[in-house]
């Protein structure tokens, strides 16, 4: 059987709905289907990445997420032989999911903000831990919902690492920074003054890059002095989460790979559809917040960032709070939910 993910990735986008979407393809593949991406726009490094994971990309033609763009994407998942098309993005609508239902096809959204008037979708999935039913009062009727951390979509690295026990270190020396694959804001930049302003040498750094960030190279320049390593486009997250005593990573959907790995983290808000992640974990103890990147300036950064280095059983606390929220069988539970409706 054949699944459809439609998905795009860009600086403007990002690319979380690509990587998000690429577990449950993965996932698919496990149970024995095959999958494709239908895209109007990928960065070329993202691309070589789907196609090493054995996943054909279909370029689409029509405007993104008009209902050109929908009737594209029915033609597609038909020649396809796919009864379910996924859609993860924010422009994917009331009319583009019911122009999709009308070809006949099943459609899977996955959602973070529960903005819609009405969702026409046949199965919500919300991965968020704050996700609740109420938020999807307005759903078709029939639909199913698929809420909460237990449906958090981890890429298969992760799995290897399920039964990993981290240690936690007297003092932290080791800390990753990671804003997403875009960074438009360049807050990676305003968390490396931070840490800068420490002044302390014997911290080890690891900054992770999309090759699609806006201000890479300016980054790259700035990790450099800082004698810290500069990871593009990292195909080995785990490992680097694995590595860290703390992490200072965006609000976005990386938070819940971090809270799989027991990492303790600091948040950073870098758009406004990610301070409910921010919040959530906070609540949950399994994360302290620096706030909204704008209202953010270094010295905030370093004092949040030097109160937790020496902090052990804080970083402990966060870390067992993390596990706790996060089992990594999100993706195959999707897909389970996929197959009983086929």
């Amino acid at each position: 059987m054949h699944l459809l993910l439609r998905a795009d990735a860009s600086e403007s986008i990002g690319t979380g709905h690509v990587m998000r979407s690429l577990a449950i393809a993965q996932a698919w593949k496990r149970a024995g289907g095959t999958a494709s991406f239908a895209m109007s726009c990928c960065p070329p490094t993202l691309c070589e990445r789907l196609r090493e994971e054995g996943v054909e990309i279909v370029s689409l033609q029509a405007g993104r997420a008009t209902l050109a763009d929908a009737t594209e994407t029915a033609e597609r998942a038909r020649a396809l032989g796919a009864r379910w098309v996924v859609l993860d993005g924010y422009d994917f609508d009331e009319t583009y999911q019911s122009s999709l239902r009308k070809s006949g096809l099943s459609t899977l959204l996955v959602d973070d903000e529960a903005l819609a008037q009405r969702f026409t979708a046949d199965l919500l999935l919300n991965q968020n831990a704050y996700a609740t039913a109420d938020l999807y009062a307005h759903k078709a009727h029939g639909a199913r919902l698929a809420l909460g951390g237990r449906y958090a979509l981890l890429r298969d690295e992760f799995e290897p690492w399920r039964l990993w026990r981290r240690e936690i270190p007297e003092r932290a020396r080791r800390i990753l920074i990671t804003t997403g694959g875009s960074d438009p804001t360049n807050a990676a930049g305003e968390i490396l003054r931070g840490i800068e302003r420490l002044a302390d040498r014997s911290l080890e750094l690891q900054l992770v890059i999309g090759s699609a960030a806006a201000h890479r190279e300016a980054l790259e320049r700035q990790a450099a002095a800082l004698g810290a390593r500069g990871v593009i486009d990292a195909r080995n997250m785990p490992e680097l989460m694995a590595w860290a005593d703390i992490a200072i990573t965006a609000a976005g959907s990386t938070c819940w790979e971090m809270a799989f790995m027991g990492t303790p983290a600091l948040t950073l808000v870098i758009a406004d559809n990610q301070q409910r992640i921010a919040t959530c974990l906070c609540e949950r103890g399994a994360a302290r917040s620096l706030g909204r990147s704008r209202d953010c300036d270094p010295a905030k950064i370093a004092d949040a960032l030097a109160s937790l280095l020496g902090d052990r059983l804080a970083r402990a606390t966060l870390s067992r709070a993390g596990r706790r929220l996060i089992d990594g069988r999100g993706a195959s539970r999707v897909v389970a939910l996929l197959q009983e409706a086929a």
